[in-house]
C-alpha cells in the first residue's frame, strides 16, 4: 500500500481526537456520548448510500424520460457530477435529524426513559443507597428510527 494513500485518513482520524479531546474539556462530554455519535455516524453513512443510489437511479430514469420526450440525446454522464456524494450526504443529514429529533407534540410531555448506567460507573448513588439510572429524552431508538426509515422508502 502507498504510505501518501493513509495521509487523508490521518488527517482526518487527528482533527476527529481533537475535536473530541475539546468536546470532552469543554463540554464534558462522556464516552457513552462518543458511542451514540458513531451509530449516528453510520446511520447517517447508511442513509447516504441509501439516497445515493435513489438519486443515480432517479437521474437515469429522468435521463431516459428526457430522451423520449425530446428526442435529443441526453448523456448518462451528466449523472458522474462529483456533487452527487455531497448532495446525498446533505439529504441524509437532514432526514436523519428529521426522524431523530420530531418537533414535541404540544398535548405531550417529552419521553423520558431510564437506563442502566455504564459498567464503569457506579450503579448506586452514595446519598440513599438507591439504584442510579441514567434518563434521555427518547426522541427515537435505533429501532424506531430504522422503522421509519423503512416507511419512509417503502
Amino acid at each position: 500500500m502507498d504510505p501518501s494513500a493513509l495521509f487523508i485518513p490521518l488527517v482526518v482520524l487527528s482533527t476527529t481526537l481533537l475535536a473530541v479531546l475539546a468536546g470532552k474539556a469543554r463540554l464534558g462530554g462522556s464516552a457513552s456520548q462518543i458511542w451514540t455519535a458513531v451509530v449516528s455516524m453510520f446511520q447517517c453513512i447508511g442513509l447516504a448510500a441509501i439516497f445515493y443510489l435513489i438519486n443515480n437511479v432517479a437521474g437515469l430514469l429522468l435521463v431516459e424520460l428526457l430522451r423520449m420526450i425530446s428526442g435529443v440525446f441526453v448523456s448518462h454522464y451528466m449523472l458522474a457530477d462529483a456533487f452527487v456524494v455531497p448532495f446525498s450526504l446533505l439529504q441524509a443529514l437532514f432526514i436523519h435529524h428529521w426522524i431523530t429529533h420530531p418537533a414535541p407534540r404540544p398535548h405531550e410531555p417529552p419521553q423520558h426513559i431510564p437506563t442502566p448506567l455504564a459498567d464503569h460507573e457506579s450503579q448506586y448513588d452514595g446519598a440513599n443507597g438507591a439504584k442510579k439510572h441514567l434518563m434521555f429524552t427518547a426522541s427515537a431508538s435505533d429501532r424506531t428510527f430504522f422503522n421509519k426509515c423503512l416507511k419512509l422508502f417503502s
